[in-house]
């Protein structure tokens, strides 16, 4: 890895289905969100299922306006839901919830390549800062942890996030390698003009070569998808000479 550090200048990582699995905890909380506006899961016609692929890595904001649109529920406010969501998740999360395989070993190796790192979510601030506690994120990231709130709630597919986090570890956008699971991340780190590797779902699988330059299904591969796409860089560079 200190092979890439001239030409890597940080990696930026997104949380929730990159780093940790939380996809259970999202998903309860929304059924819990459309129970307490009258909706059981089981009443949900397949036409509507969709909705939930649309607010896979968008805001939570966003997430719960696609809800409100989707399900017809104005009788419900979107703060109202806002804060079933998160009180549901609270409780979720005070469960065991684990790094995506191969994750630490991985963050090990680019910490002693001296390659700076970030981690750059949608979560609202009060989720985020309960999942750093628990999963000690301070130990792998520091400071550099930031989330929709510090970006006046610019959720991805903006690129602030991305440009926010890359300016915090002084990396140059260009020079940035993206984690990702969800199309809106996706987009935001091709509108930040930094390359992807996409963490294979099921939710992601059919799209993610369209929007992603390569791509891992566990940590383990991490390191030569890193490498490989620096080679490709420097490819193109020599190619511009």
């Amino acid at each position: 890895m200190k092979s890439t550090k001239p030409h890597l200048e940080g990696i930026i990582f997104d949380m929730d289905g990159t780093i940790i699995d939380t996809e259970h905890v999202w998903e309860n909380a929304t059924e819990a969100v459309l129970l307490h506006c009258g909706i059981h899961k089981h009443a949900i016609t397949p036409d509507k299922t969709v909705v939930f692929e649309k607010m896979a890595g968008i805001g939570v904001s966003e997430a719960m306006e696609l809800i409100r649109d989707n399900f017809e529920v104005a009788h419900v406010t979107k703060q109202e839901m806002t804060k079933v969501l998160v009180e549901s998740a609270k409780k979720l999360l005070e469960e065991e919830i684990k790094f995506i395989h191969g994750f630490e070993e991985f963050h090990r190796k680019i910490k002693a390549a001296g390659i700076p790192s970030s981690i750059a979510t949608n979560c609202d601030a009060e989720s985020l800062l309960r999942i750093a506690k628990k999963m000690s994120f301070d130990d792998f990231f520091g400071e550099y942890i930031y989330c929709v709130a510090d970006v006046n709630n610019k959720a991805k597919p903006d690129p602030a996030l991305f440009l926010h986090a890359a300016e915090k570890i002084n990396a140059k956008a260009d020079k940035c390698i993206v984690f990702e699971d969800s199309l809106p991340g996706f987009r935001a780190a091709a509108a930040a003009n930094m390359k992807c590797i996409a963490v294979k779902n099921k939710k992601n699988v059919g799209f993610f070569g369209e929007h992603a330059h390569g791509y891992i299904e566990s940590y383990t591969a991490a390191e030569a998808e890193v490498l490989r796409i620096v080679e490709a860089y420097l490819r193109e560079k020599l190619k511009e000479k």
